[in-house]
């Protein structure tokens, strides 16, 4: 059986479902109804029973008046806690100013057509040859520049990074 002839034959039955819950609550309703215009309903006694009087006594009585106090207030025993006087902290000093990282990588060395070492960075996709006390950025000058490491200054801050070098030599 496929799923379309499943899905219809259930909404059949819930259907007929409804349908007989409508006729069964039409039915209990017009019950009631038709008992009472059948036989004539008894007289009420004008005496009330004393706890029914008592329970409409009470019902129509005056509200309560209102609690001088909350009585679900919590209340402790103990001391109160001592005040505490506010005592004024200094804000510690700002660290001080870090240099940014420095943002060319070591791209490495080559030997020149007349035989000069030249040392390359790299800034993303330029390639910058670089050579001792020269400026880069504005911000960055060439310190020291030998076979094992290169020295740059971050002149903002006066601050020095190294970077470490590796030839095919070593």
């Amino acid at each position: 059986m496929n799923w379309s002839v499943r899905k219809s034959a259930w909404s059949l039955v819930g259907l007929a479902g409804l349908f007989s819950v409508w006729v069964w609550l039409g039915e209990a309703r017009q019950a009631p109804a038709a008992a009472d215009t059948a036989t004539p309903a008894p007289a009420r006694r004008p005496s009330a029973s004393p706890a029914r009087a008592a329970a409409r006594d009470a019902a129509q009585r005056e509200p309560l008046a209102e609690a001088a106090a909350d009585p679900f207030k919590v209340v402790s025993f103990l001391p109160p806690p001592k005040p505490v006087e506010a005592v004024a902290v200094a804000a510690p000093p700002p660290p001080p100013p870090v240099a940014p990282p420095f943002p060319y990588r070591y791209l490495g060395r080559m030997l020149s057509v007349d035989g000069k070492l030249l040392t390359y960075l790299a800034r993303g996709d330029a390639i910058v040859p670089v050579q001792p006390q020269q400026v880069l950025d504005h911000d960055y000058r060439i310190d020291t520049l030998n076979d094992t490491e290169l020295v740059i200054t971050y002149l903002p801050l006066d601050e020095r990074v190294r970077i470490p070098l590796r030839s095919a030599e070593n």
